[in-house]
């Protein structure tokens, strides 16, 4: 089993896009949705694929300070043998 990414949701999507790309982070793409919500899949120089995604659902209202985590991928072998 191994991580793909992490997402996280966020208020301020230029400012925290600020943040991880002085950390080193990549950007690797951009989605906007109908609703006005936007992704950006960032990853870090040396990880073989995208490792985080920052998501800013307007219509969601701020973000609270710890609270932002919002789905983690997994990538596993079998899935039926996993679940065992």
């Amino acid at each position: 089993m191994k991580t793909l990414f992490v997402s996280y949701r966020v208020t301020d999507l230029d400012r925290s896009l600020g943040f991880y790309t002085a950390l080193g982070y990549a950007e690797l793409g951009r989605v906007e949705s109908d609703d006005g919500a936007r992704l950006v899949i960032l990853k870090f120089p040396d990880e073989p694929a995208a490792s985080l995604e920052l998501v800013h659902p307007p219509g969601d209202g701020p973000v609270d300070v710890g609270s932002g985590f919002d789905h983690l991928a997994i990538q596993v072998e079998t899935l039926a043998t996993t679940l065992e």
